[in-house]
């Protein structure tokens, strides 16, 4: 069985759920996987061994949509490079990944009805056009998503809540539609012990709006008001990060690493995690930080970090924007030994539910499912 993974870009979150499918072997060495991805990375470095092949150079995209000239005929461009591929490739099953790349898929499919496709997203699609869309965009892309997603062998969804919005939204049958979560590698971790010297907070998150890292440093002053030497670690890097820089010169104690190729090396020294997103679907660093033992604390977004942490049972969730709320919280965890061990042996116990075995056997099933016919 072979599938050809098509996606937009390999940086972030996205980038580590399309590398880490591509052990699938581990389940079943007769399965081969390859991916073609629209724009080289602008961060993540892509081992000259990994089976892709890509179309534009980093930075090729931007950050907000509209109905450009140029942007339909990028589309109409991405659109015909993807066919090229496909109509030489002839892979068993096709997975696209997110909006872009699933509608170019689905209109592809439209003239090869032999070709098996698979639809994930990732994050509430439409709450995210209504962010980065011009209103006539939006219209049209709704309108697509109706119309071609339930022609899709299946449409899987990376959270429960993010399937129960996506049924009410979409004329599409529950039996078409799969969650799968983002899975991580388990490594061998041990509870955290509170200390007095806890004092590193950490975050992993790309430095766009959506992840709202303006609110996370002004919580971090709240913060350091009653923990003068805690540290702030910001490790990814984004479109924003030189403006984020600025704003906070006059903050002492923050360090950006930029994008980071081993984040478990600095997992492993910092002392909590910290998740500040006004937007998400699941919520990926959080489980790469509970596997490490760390206590977490996370905005309570419409999707995602509520269900990673089990309603708040494994971890702690505060409201979006709301930097006060944030900041207590860290402070409540850090000075409080019994809540800091509690929470660092449930992110523990919490991580194994998201192991990546179990998100590997999940699309193995679905995969053999949908080749059987």
């Amino acid at each position: 069985m072979e599938i050809l993974v098509f996606v937009k870009s390999m940086d972030g979150g996205t980038g580590t759920y399309v590398l880490n499918l591509l052990q699938l072997y581990r389940v079943d060495k007769t399965i081969s996987v390859r991916i073609l991805c629209l724009e080289k990375p602008r961060y993540r470095k892509i081992d000259s061994h990994i089976p892709v092949l890509f179309h534009h150079n980093r930075g090729f995209y931007r950050e907000r949509f509209n109905l450009s000239i140029h942007n339909l005929l990028t589309y109409l461009d991405d659109f015909h490079w993807f066919k090229k591929h496909i109509d030489a490739d002839k892979s068993s099953i096709v997975l696209g990944v997110d909006l872009y790349c699933n509608i170019i898929a689905c209109i592809t499919r439209a003239s090869d009805k032999s070709m098996r496709l698979v639809l994930t997203e990732h994050i509430d699609v439409f709450s995210n056009l209504k962010i980065r869309a011009s209103r006539l965009l939006r219209f049209c892309l709704r309108f697509c998503i109706r119309y071609l997603y339930p022609r899709a062998d299946k449409v899987v969804l990376v959270s429960k809540g993010l399937r129960t919005h996506f049924l009410q939204t979409v004329n599409i049958s529950e039996k078409q539609t799969a969650v799968v979560y983002n899975g991580v590698e388990l490594h061998n971790s041990i509870k955290r012990k509170a200390t007095k010297k806890h004092k590193i907070i950490v975050t992993i998150a790309r430095i766009v709006n959506q992840k709202d890292h303006k609110t996370l440093l002004s919580a971090f002053q709240i913060v350091r008001k009653s923990m003068p030497d805690a540290k702030l670690w910001i490790l990814s890097d984004g479109y924003m990060k030189q403006r984020l820089m600025q704003s906070s010169e006059t903050i002492r104690n923050v360090t950006f690493y930029g994008w980071v190729e081993n984040i478990y090396e600095y997992l492993s020294k910092a002392d909590i995690f910290v998740l500040s997103s006004k937007r998400e679907g699941f919520g990926l660093a959080l489980v790469e930080a509970m596997s490490q033992g760390l206590p977490v604390v996370a905005t309570d977004t419409h999707f995602g970090p509520a269900e990673v942490l089990n309603r708040g049972k494994c971890g702690s969730l505060v409201p979006e924007a709301d930097p006060n709320s944030m900041a207590k919280s860290i402070i409540r965890i850090m000075n409080n030994a019994e809540i800091y061990e509690k929470y660092s042996s449930a992110s523990l116990k919490r991580a194994e539910y998201f192991s990546l075995q179990k998100m590997l056997n999940s699309y193995y099933r679905l995969f053999k499912a949908i080749d059987k016919g």
